[in-house]
């Protein structure tokens, strides 16, 4: 099983730092605001004030755990997401006046890559620390964006009578209560434009064998909750197995919050029945064209099997991540 982990996480961050930067489409590759020395710096002390701080202050981490976390914030995720979703995005949808709603918009790299591109973003967040992050960031690249505190689960209240091109979970789904997941997708549904997408990013599988995300534990996704606070004694990662396991029991929401698995029962259960909804190929699939690599067999011969109990599951919701666009055709 470690050796089947070790080649599934080499396997993915192949893919994710070999695409070929040239071979994005130019018309968004030249919409790229770039990363002066001088933003590197002003997002570094941006974070520092208002995001690394209380469960995230840097004695909670090592001192390279920390500075990778710094990194991801200030350039990681950006570059991801310019470099992987940003061109998947645009073969179901244009961007300049597109009409999005981003949903757990965070310290706002993603927002960021959105807006540069022409989108009308809207970005929600509860995490008032994160959202100064993200207006500093919007601020310092000269882009705008709206930004509001707000929960995921109340949208349809929020902006009742106001519709979407599309709506965009960006490392969000994962980090709600399970009532939170349905409440919000349902509400999103509803919140679509006919012809609209409702799309889901870096959502862990919780079908899948190991959980690379949250605990770094295999079957971790599988526990149920309760079983899953207690066992994260055992995780390797740092600022994670510390925060848990022997924790007080009010700890259960921060816990749920820091991500546990998402499936296709959930969209069925919000939405419709999964074989009525239209799904787009997967952003791994599209990465996978892209960079002419397979999956490791070991990884092919788990996702067979999986589709062979639910061959009426769109292939889409059998990647290690759901990274997918669900289109309301009505």
């Amino acid at each position: 099983m470690t050796r089947w982990i070790g080649l599934l996480r080499r396997f993915l961050s192949g893919v994710r730092s070999r695409i070929d930067a040239s071979r994005i489409p130019t018309e968004l590759r030249d919409r790229f605001r770039p990363v002066t020395d001088v933003v590197d710096q002003r997002l570094r002390e941006h974070l520092a004030a208002s995001y690394h701080i209380a469960w995230r202050s840097p004695d909670t981490y090592s001192q390279d755990g920390y500075s990778r976390d710094v990194q991801t914030h200030v350039t990681g995720r950006l570059t991801t997401f310019r470099t992987t979703s940003i061109p998947w995005l645009a073969e179901h949808v244009i961007f300049p006046g597109l009409r999005v709603l981003e949903i757990g918009c965070g310290t706002g790299s993603s927002t960021l890559a959105l807006a540069e591109q022409g989108a009308s973003v809207t970005g929600i967040d509860v995490d008032l620390g994160a959202i100064e992050v993200a207006r500093r960031r919007l601020q310092l690249f000269g882009v705008d964006a709206d930004l509001r505190e707000g929960n995921a689960a109340d949208i349809g209240t929020d902006f009742s009578g106001v519709r979407f091109d599309l709506i965009l979970y960006f490392a969000t789904l994962e980090h709600m209560t399970t009532a939170e997941r349905l409440a919000s997708l349902e509400q999103a549904w509803g919140l679509l434009v006919p012809g609209g997408y409702l799309g889901v990013i870096e959502a862990p599988n919780r079908l899948w064998t190991s959980d690379v995300h949250t605990s770094q534990l295999p079957f971790f996704n599988w526990l149920p909750d309760d079983l899953a606070f207690r066992y994260s004694a055992f995780s390797p990662r740092e600022n994670f197995r510390e925060l848990y396991g022997s924790s007080p029991r009010e700890s259960m929401e921060h816990f749920l919050r820091r991500g546990r698995g998402v499936s296709y029962h959930e969209f069925e259960v919000a939405i419709a029945p999964i074989d009525q909804l239209e799904v787009s190929q997967s952003l791994a699939a599209y990465l996978r064209r892209r960079s002419f690599r397979r999956l490791p067999r070991e990884v092919r011969k788990f996702r067979r099997h999986l589709m062979r109990q639910a061959p009426h599951v769109p292939e889409a919701f059998f990647e290690e991540f759901l990274d997918l666009l669900v289109r309301r055709t009505a």
